[in-house]
């Protein structure tokens, strides 16, 4: 038997970017839900640089000292902020005659009010999902682990068929879902 409700945005996919658009909802009293095809969190890392417009961002949603905290582990040198995640390390670079120059990637500048950060951090994505998931938690919301967009169709409204992690179906009928560009999008590939 299939369950029907009703939500105002469907969210397919629980990484950096559904978790950005899942908390900026939640913090503007918009109903969503969502929901990720894999059963469990993502434990790797495809990507460790946050940039400094996205630390922008992150400080927005209340989730940037988090992120630095992490990004500089337990430990105060350099040495073991950048083995677990932190600014980034310098560059090497290897000369013709075999010697080399270190360099570092990012110059620290002053803050200004239309660049308040300007150092890139190296912290793991599963590190930052995580941060990203206890954000959305404190309001209230979750996400729907092992349920897969499986079928959607725009018509009068939209009505959007998914499983979840028991294979139960579920209709939805969202006013909106946003849709992604990325090869594996289940919103681009349907």
């Amino acid at each position: 038997m299939t369950t029907y409700t009703t939500t105002d945005v469907l969210i397919c996919g629980a990484g950096v970017t559904g978790l950005t658009l899942a908390i900026e909802l939640a913090r503007h009293g918009v109903s969503f839900r969502l929901i990720e095809k894999r059963t469990t969190p993502f434990t790797g890392s495809r990507g460790k640089g946050i940039q400094p417009r996205t630390q922008e961002i992150f400080e927005d949603l209340g989730i940037l000292n988090k992120v630095v905290a992490a990004g500089f582990g337990i430990l105060n040198k350099v040495v073991a902020a950048v083995a677990a995640g932190g600014l980034y390390p310098r560059l090497r670079t290897y000369r013709h005659d075999g010697s080399y120059v270190d360099s570092d990637i990012a110059h620290h500048t002053k803050p200004t009010h239309a660049e308040p950060y300007h150092l890139p951090l190296m912290v793991p994505q599963n590190v930052t999902e995580t941060i990203m998931r206890e954000q959305l938690k404190a309001w209230g919301h979750r996400v729907e682990f092992g349920c897969e967009l499986r079928h959607f169709a725009q018509e009068f409204g939209c009505e959007l068929r998914h499983f979840d992690i028991l294979r139960k179906p579920h209709a939805r009928s969202p006013r909106m879902l946003p849709g992604r560009l990325e090869k594996r999008s289940s919103s681009r590939i349907i």
